[in-house]
């Protein structure tokens, strides 16, 4: 295993149900059950609590009302083994009920080369099938399973085929909450994941004007974007400024509709736009992205994923290398964000941008039992390079004098920084030379 099991919190028993990963190449079937016992052995050293486990219907249903679960079971049983929380999403069509093949090849679809399961059950056999694939599957694991989310990007043509439809959608969402709830009937469902393209909001407006969110506890969300601390709706309305912005505004139309629903991270990563290997980049972008989203209030933060295959390394990244069964730096990174913030005791305060010169510079404020834990860094675009720099700094707020200790979250490890005090009469820290980096550090007060 990589690295020392050392952590950053004295209570790991406790942890936050903010973090998470997810691994959909198993559940799938590609690899062996023995090698995916590898990878789920990688998480061990990671402090973290929920897992989404992606059950492809046309994969266990091969012939009408036959359902192979061997597969599952091993993987299921062997990631509960771990105590985790384990995300259930329901996705995928079926050829058994929807005879597609013929549309398909003629290339009717706005996703060309988009894979089969993308055909969402719509046909009145076609429902059926799935609904019983679903209470079937909450019959089998609803024994520890509690968490389930219905479909996957279905605003989205590539998983939604032939064409995003939310009248469609919310239809299957209305009938698989009540299906699932027939057998579970304290279930917390989660409406599918919404993307990017083509934007989110117009078609989320329409379910939500359908009574979508009667039949669940919280919306999806996947955010992949290019800067961590901006928008993620790139392909929809332009005029939110920051992420928590955008996340506000969305949690707002969701109050409009309906109270106390959650907003959930259910995938988000790293998407290499530049058709190279950059794993500094990779984990650049994992530990900023998970602290902005950890600071606008998202639920189960989960990183999108935990394998990656030598055969296509672009694109999105895991964080852990199949081929050479290695730790790759994002593992490394969340590794220790994990142990530093993954405690229910830890509570996020406050957040802050300062500009000094030209740069920009973010603090996030944490306090785990009235100590602060203070994240830093520098907003600029994600690339494979290092920027490093020393800036003196005045940290606003803190009511008394604490001493600090700098961790490099990226590298691992603690380094020395210059000469600090502590004004009491304006309740000012004053770093003389800190590190600083477009990746975070963290400043533990004791």
């Amino acid at each position: 295993m990589f690295g020392s099991k050392k952590t950053f919190c004295s209570d790991n028993v406790h942890l936050s149900d903010k973090f998470g990963i997810q691994e959909f190449h198993y559940s799938l079937g590609l690899g062996t059950v023995e090698e995916a016992y590898q990878m789920y052995d990688f998480l061990d050293e990671l402090n973290i609590k929920n897992f989404r486990y992606i059950i492809f219907w046309w994969e266990v249903e091969r012939k009408k009302g036959v359902y192979d679960w061997s597969r599952h079971d091993k993987l299921i049983n062997y990631l509960k083994s771990k105590g985790l929380n384990i995300l259930i999403t329901f996705y995928g069509g079926n050829y058994l009920y929807d005879h597609l093949t013929k549309d398909y090849q003629k290339g009717k679809f706005s996703f060309k080369g988009a894979p089969p399961e993308g055909f969402p059950p719509c046909s009145s056999p076609a429902l059926e099938g799935w609904l019983n694939f679903v209470e079937a599957t909450v019959k089998r694991y609803g024994r520890f399973v509690k968490v389930w989310e219905i479909w996957n990007e279905e605003n989205s043509g590539e998983f939604w085929q032939p064409v995003p439809n939310a009248v469609e959608y919310s239809l299957l969402l209305k009938a698989t909450s009540l299906r699932i709830r027939k057998k579970q009937p304290e279930a917390f469902i989660i409406m599918g994941g919404v993307t990017v393209k083509p934007g989110f909001d117009k078609f989320l407006v329409s379910c939500f004007k359908l009574g979508a969110l009667d039949y669940v506890n919280a919306v999806g969300i996947h955010p992949y974007r290019k800067l961590p601390e901006g928008t993620f709706n790139i392909f929809g309305r332009r005029n939110q400024q920051s992420f928590e912005e955008e996340i506000r505004d969305l949690r707002n139309l969701i109050a409009g509709y309906k109270q106390n629903i959650e907003i959930w991270d259910t995938e988000s990563g790293y998407m290499n736009f530049e058709n190279k290997s950059n794993l500094i980049a990779q984990a650049k972008y994992l530990l900023r992205s998970m602290l902005v989203e950890y600071a606008a209030g998202l639920k189960g933060l989960t990183y999108f994923k935990l394998a990656q295959t030598e055969e296509n390394p672009t694109l999105f990244t895991g964080i852990v290398s199949i081929d050479r069964k290695k730790a790759l730096p994002a593992y490394t990174a969340y590794k220790a964000l994990s142990h530093i913030l993954g405690s229910d005791l830890v509570k996020f305060k406050k957040s802050i941008v300062k500009k000094i010169g030209q740069d920009r510079i973010r603090l996030d404020f944490y306090y785990k039992q009235n100590k602060p834990i203070i994240a830093y860094w520098l907003i600029r675009q994600i690339d494979d390079k290092i920027v490093f720099t020393t800036r003196k700094l005045e940290i606003e707020g803190l009511k008394k004098k604490f001493s600090f200790r700098l961790f490099d979250v990226l590298n691992n490890k603690y380094l020395p920084f210059g000469k600090y005090k502590y004004n009491k009469e304006k309740q000012i820290t004053i770093f003389y030379k800190l590190p600083l980096s477009d990746y975070p550090f963290v400043l533990l007060g004791e």
